[in-house]
């Protein structure tokens, strides 16, 4: 009989397979959010276009898109040694693993994706995950996605049963993924 955590990461696995395989659907989400990336808080001088990309810019992200809480996500990407944890003078720092993403999702039959390093918004390049097929009209990277004022995914209702199975996983042993 598979673990807890086996089950959380076909689960996880299946989410990726099932965002991937809508026919007419491609786009580009953000693999690794910074810190400044999803908080909530902004200086109170912060002008209206640089509060409307933070907000977009959480749109993007895959952690929301599968359902699950960033520490979970982020925990999951360490397991699968997606990002390596590597402390510096200025803390904790993330590296993420181009290759082995590409790997797990090749060894998962998800294939056609492709991986976009992007300067999106901030002077800080950022990695992103093109899912979906490519159709006439897809956007070939992200900039174009993003300068086209695309920063949600079409609603793909399948995929609701599979995010709170995956939250529930995630929820049933506390943080299963790191055992």
């Amino acid at each position: 009989m598979a673990s807890t955590s086996e089950d959380a990461v076909v689960v996880f696995l299946s989410l990726i397979r099932a965002i991937h395989d809508r026919k007419r659907d491609s786009f580009w989400y953000r693999i690794l959010d910074d810190d400044k990336d999803i908080s909530d808080r902004l200086p109170a001088n912060t002008d209206k276009e640089t509060k409307e990309g933070v907000v977009n810019r959480k749109t993007l992200s895959l952690w929301q898109q599968l359902g699950m809480k960033h520490s979970d996500y982020i925990a999951f990407l360490k397991k699968h040694k997606i990002v390596l944890e590597k402390n510096t003078q200025q803390g904790i720092k993330l590296t993420f693993k181009e290759a082995t993403l590409e790997t797990l999702l090749v060894n998962n039959e998800i294939h056609g994706s492709e991986i976009e390093l992007a300067n999106i918004v901030t002077n800080q390049g950022r990695w992103y995950l093109r899912l979906g097929n490519k159709h006439k009209g897809y956007f070939k990277n992200v900039t174009a996605q993003v300068n086209a004022g695309v920063y949600s995914p079409s609603r793909h209702q399948q995929i609701s049963y599979m995010q709170k199975r995956l939250r529930q996983l995630l929820s049933s042993n506390g943080n299963i993924l790191d055992d």
